[in-house]
């Protein structure tokens, strides 16, 4: 069963076509959370996998492979991912955890600059649907959406940049 945190943010920008300035940054928070106490499975044993959706006029879905030395603990409810690692994936930043406050958080930075595979996901002009599922391995699977069933404010859906911010309802991102 994949647990959702509601999506605040997704932004998926391209703006000169040049990798190095490609990124895609996915941010969810919300306060109840089905996340649960603590964050299921430890990827600083086993690693994750971090699949990166949008959907629409040029559909784009590509899963990365976020190897276990590239974790480490975040507090005593979450982990950080730093990369790139060894396979030279485009992620820069993970963070999945529950706050002592109870709320859940799930950020999610890719960059054309870091790693020395292409980041391949950029706008889909026009823009649908989108976000990340995370599938720790031997754990959970946490997700964030963004348009679509999701829902949201469009703030701007083209070629060179797409922005979904609050998505109104929890889900999983579908592959298109």
């Amino acid at each position: 069963m994949a647990r959702t945190v509601l999506g605040k943010k997704l932004l998926v920008k391209n703006p000169t076509s040049d990798e190095s300035e490609r990124a895609v940054v996915v941010f969810g928070q919300e306060a109840a959370t089905d996340i649960g106490p603590s964050v299921i499975g430890d990827p600083t044993v086993s690693g994750a996998t971090l699949q990166v959706i949008a959907s629409g006029g040029t559909d784009r879905a590509r899963t990365y492979q976020l190897d276990a030395p590239g974790w480490r603990t975040a507090g005593s409810v979450g982990y950080r991912y730093a990369g790139p690692t060894a396979d030279g994936d485009p992620v820069k930043k993970v963070l999945i955890k529950r706050t002592p406050g109870g709320k859940a958080l799930l950020k999610v930075i890719l960059s054309g600059s870091v790693g020395t595979r292409n980041l391949d996901v950029i706008p889909p002009n026009l823009g649908d649907a989108g976000g990340i599922v995370l599938s720790i391995a031997g754990g959970g699977t946490y997700c964030a959406a963004f348009g679509g069933t999701a829902g949201g404010t469009e703030v701007e859906d083209t070629p060179q940049l797409w922005k979904v911010t609050n998505a109104t309802a929890e889900g999983c991102p579908t592959v298109p």
